[in-house]
């Protein structure tokens, strides 16, 4: 660490934000709030220089109030500083840094697992380095062998934890037999292949020869069940396809068959008005979305497109329940 650093990590721990401007005795002569009533601990970790709008108030433990807090014990003398409410570091949450759910140079994936990060591949992995994730991170990232430079995904605590290396490696050790492809798609013939885009893909260079039914690279696929005559087109894998349909036909994205203007044109007139960004071909008729209604019976009033369709189908249905019992035989008076 730089004498700066240094500076900065004793100015940090004395609270003092100007050493230049504020003289120790000054500094113990400046009003600060009541920590008797936290933890040893919790009063040597308060950050005096960002808690200041504390004033001189007592701190009790069950306060929900956020504060900032120094820890010094990392290894490598870099000040950890966290906000965390008063009552969750007094029911004994403690130091994230040291706890590695936050990153720190002391316990990052370069400094616990040197040799893992050599595989790192900078290009791919672009703006991101070792040094940003610790050794138990969920993470995917790209890797390189500096060996045979085979490239792969992984996540990185799997890289660590499992020890898992470069499979190609692996394979000319004579350790494994390679990994038994599985046939392709125009072999397999799933029943999703009909759906297969067949401009899109070939200008994309995606060819069903190349892709399985476990490969994880996206295709595009078309659906011709619009009742709009609107095309479906999408990205997914030959894996997500196996478990999923047309997004659109299944109501997830919107199209012309299934927006709030073609299921319910008569509340699509209340919501096409200047204070919603969305129209109502852009929305569907069963999503969540909060818009803006007006009608000259109701005014303005804001409502969730889902809620809006139901009430309106609820509506035609007591509806016509009500004409059909109107229309029924009557009793006539005598």
């Amino acid at each position: 660490m730089h004498a700066a650093d240094r500076s900065s990590f004793a100015d940090a721990k004395s609270g003092s934000a100007n050493p230049t401007l504020v003289t120790g005795h000054q500094h113990s002569q400046q009003q600060r709030p009541d920590l008797g009533l936290l933890r040893e601990e919790m009063q040597h970790q308060w950050f005096h220089s960002m808690n200041k709008s504390f004033g001189t108030m007592q701190i009790k433990p069950q306060s929900n109030r956020k504060a900032y807090w120094l820890c010094d014990k990392c290894p490598d003398s870099i000040p950890h500083i966290w906000e965390a409410s008063i009552k969750k570091r007094s029911v004994g949450s403690g130091c994230p840094y040291c706890a590695s759910r936050l990153v720190c140079k002391h316990n990052s994936l370069a400094t616990k697992a040197p040799v893992v990060a050599m595989a790192w591949d900078y290009i791919k992995n672009t703006g991101r380095i070792p040094e940003h994730y610790h050794q138990f991170s969920n993470a995917i990232a790209h890797w390189k062998c500096w060996q045979c430079s085979h490239e792969w995904q992984a996540r990185i605590k799997d890289r660590v934890q499992k020890k898992s290396g470069c499979h190609m490696c692996y394979v000319a050790s004579g350790q494994q037999k390679p990994r038994r492809r599985l046939p392709s798609l125009t072999a397999s013939k799933p029943a999703f292949l009909h759906q297969w885009h067949p401009t899109l893909n070939e200008e994309a260079g995606i060819e069903a020869d190349e892709l399985t039914l476990g490969s994880q690279k996206e295709a595009y696929w078309l659906c011709k069940n619009c009742f709009e005559g609107v095309p479906h087109v999408w990205k997914a894998s030959p894996k997500t396809r196996r478990h999923s349909g047309c997004p659109f036909c299944a109501h997830r994205r919107v199209c012309a068959c299934n927006s709030l203007r073609s299921k319910f044109p008569e509340l699509a007139a209340e919501m096409d008005n200047a204070d919603n960004v969305l129209t109502s071909a852009q929305v569907m008729s069963v999503s969540n979305v909060k818009v803006n209604w007006k009608s000259p019976e109701r005014g303005t009033w804001t409502q969730e497109v889902r809620n809006r369709t139901q009430d309106a189908a609820h509506g035609i249905l007591r509806y016509a329940l009500r004409a059909k019992s109107n229309t029924g035989p009557r009793d006539e008076c005598t």
